[in-house]
């Protein structure tokens, strides 16, 4: 049942042309599940393909990639002299297009929830409590990260605002925050004071090693935390995330994700989101990674490439691999069997 006299949200999409498939889904969800009111949905793309026939009686706007003071090509031309990038542009493209919503939609309400496109919530949720806090999505324990793009993640942040650190033991990493006009642009204010550039230039300039990692959402969550305390409060979504690899060599692993995804939302009644990701260079990514080379030598020898998390709604993460028999495998089951 939807409550009464919460505060009204405006909601951004970024969608990229991978998962224009996705988003009447997770829009006809949002709409759904959500407790707060929504004035607008804005979705960010560089044209309007998704937007049709949507089945929602709230007014969805497309924002063109172009209103930007910025494109993909700007940022891989600062890129090109970097040392050791290796996730690919369209990873912090999306994060700029995230961070400028306020530039860019000056209309748009203070409180706007940025949602991937790949994610559907099943249950019904509230994004700002009844006293007016903002939830920020915690993601998961950092200790139960254990590779080193959170030690990067860190660091980059680190050079980014200069006394920015983390509050709590949470990635702050997750599929959606809601964020505050307020907030972000007190980010903007020291970012671009500080790097004396604007601030997807300064952003940029500090991707400058292979293990660097940045983040928006954790970030921002970090930052919110430590400036804006008594106007927000965190939270853990127990969360299934599907992922995939659809440029890897077994094109039938799209398909399969997007089918167990499915099932899972319509089956199970333990998670409020699922998510199903298209990691389109996770095989690339997994093969140039500096961890668990036992574990990524199975993975990367298996013909389909499906991976499954299991946020259990307090801060910790199961992974599961699919293995050869189309059955998922636990991390631990690996171990066990002297694999990771």
């Amino acid at each position: 049942m939807k409550k009464n006299n919460l505060p009204t949200i405006d909601v951004v999409i970024p969608v990229a042309p991978k998962d224009y498939e996705k988003l009447g889904l997770c829009i006809e969800h949002l709409v759904a599940h959500s407790q707060n009111p929504i004035r607008n949905i804005y979705v960010i793309s560089a044209n309007t393909t998704g937007l049709e026939n949507l089945s929602v009686n709230i007014q969805v706007l497309w924002v063109n990639e172009s209103q930007y003071p910025f494109t993909k090509q700007d940022i891989e031309a600062q890129l090109t002299n970097a040392e050791g990038v290796y996730l690919p542009i369209s990873w912090y493209y999306q994060q700029m297009l995230k961070f400028y919503i306020f530039r860019v939609i000056p209309e748009i309400l203070p409180n706007v929830l940025v949602l991937d496109s790949d994610c559907v919530f099943v249950k019904e949720i509230q994004f700002i409590t009844d006293d007016g806090k903002v939830f920020l999505a915690s993601g998961c324990l950092v200790n139960s990260i254990k590779h080193k793009n959170l030690a990067g993640m860190v660091e980059f942040s680190k050079r980014l605002i200069t006394d920015w650190d983390m509050m709590d033991s949470n990635s702050g990493v997750a599929h959606h925050m809601l964020f505050q006009k307020d907030i972000l642009e007190e980010i903007f204010f020291l970012i671009e004071g500080t790097h004396q550039q604007p601030l997807w230039q300064a952003f940029v300039s500090q991707i400058n090693a292979e293990t660097c990692f940045p983040s928006e959402y954790a970030i921002y969550y970090h930052f919110a935390l430590q400036k804006y305390n008594n106007q927000v409060t965190t939270r853990y979504l127990k969360t299934c995330e599907i992922s995939y690899d659809s440029h890897s060599n077994n094109r039938d692993s799209k398909a399969l994700a997007l089918k167990i995804a499915s099932e899972i939302r319509e089956t199970s009644s333990e998670f409020e989101m699922v998510v199903c990701h298209d990691n389109i260079t996770l095989r690339e990514m997994l093969q140039k990674a500096l961890y668990l080379p036992e574990f990524k030598k199975y993975v990367l020898s298996l013909e389909k490439f499906i991976i499954k998390k299991i946020y259990d709604g307090k801060g910790g993460v199961q992974i599961f691999i699919l293995n050869e028999k189309d059955e998922f495998v636990s991390l631990d089951e690996l171990r066990d069997k002297g694999i990771s």
